[in-house]
């Protein structure tokens, strides 16, 4: 008799670890994001231009917890699209599911500006970006992608 009532609370503990990975207690996926190297989708129009899936990329640090921030290239292989080290910087906050305080400092030759935006984490290290800003180009509204 001990032996069953040990085999059937050994079986409910590891079928309850196996269903709890990867979940917050409501039952969802748990979304996380980490540094590392992200490639990418930009798309965004002013009065004059439309960027439609552009590739882009960056290199992510993460230099105090949530805090995070990189080189940001307008390619998809990490290279600088016009000439420069890279297209700038991006800095951002997470903050639970949130992205939040997003900025791009543009460093284009001859086409710098400056990006806002704030966005939510889609799934484990993707994130999903709604921004405002200004360069060469004119005034942007659009949304970027980031993913492992």
């Amino acid at each position: 008799m001990n032996r069953i009532v040990l085999t059937t609370l050994a079986l409910l503990v590891s079928t309850t670890v196996i269903l709890s990975c990867g979940e917050d207690e409501a039952g969802s996926e748990v979304l996380t994001f980490s540094a590392g190297d992200y490639t990418g989708i930009w798309n965004s129009s002013t009065g004059s231009r439309t960027f439609s899936n552009l590739k882009i990329s960056a290199k992510i640090t993460e230099p105090t917890p949530g805090n995070f921030r990189g080189s940001f290239y307008i390619s998809g292989n990490f290279r600088s699209c016009c000439g420069g080290v890279d297209d700038g910087t991006i800095t951002f906050t997470v903050s639970d599911k949130e992205i939040v305080d997003f900025v791009w400092d543009d460093t284009i030759n001859n086409c710098t500006g400056t990006f806002n935006g704030t966005g939510i984490i889609t799934s484990k290290d993707a994130i999903r970006i709604e921004f405002t800003g200004t360069d060469c180009d004119g005034n942007h509204t659009g949304n970027l992608t980031l993913s492992k």
